[in-house]
């Protein structure tokens, strides 16, 4: 490959596109979201909010969780979800969701 021009060229044909030549290396999801932001001429981060969303720092466990979905017909779907304490059975379908069991969630005592 060390015959291949890594730089980008004026134009290229439509096999060095698809072998990605002139392609840049792929960020990851933060990296690319805040230099989007930062490229922003309007853009301006607000430095109490930023500072007190890392003081109290990501939840260690999403809000709301998919436990378990199955598929029960080609048309809906029975999903187990927790959010918070409580537990939800719902029925998914393309045109309405129902909820069929709602409790709450058993606590573990610990050891």
């Amino acid at each position: 490959m060390s015959d291949i021009n890594q730089e980008a060229p004026n134009m290229i044909s439509g096999i060095d596109a698809m072998r990605g030549v002139g392609q840049t290396r792929a960020k990851g999801f933060w990296a690319d979201a805040w230099g989007r932001v930062l490229k922003r001429n309007g853009a301006r981060v607000n430095a109490g909010a930023l500072r007190g969303l890392l003081a109290k720092g990501l939840p260690v466990e999403p809000r709301v969780r998919v436990i378990e979905s199955r598929r029960i017909s080609v048309h809906a779907d029975l999903c187990l979800v927790r959010c918070d304490d409580v537990e939800y059975v719902i029925l998914c379908s393309a045109q309405q969701q129902q909820v069929l069991r709602e409790q709450p969630t058993a606590r573990r005592a610990d050891a």
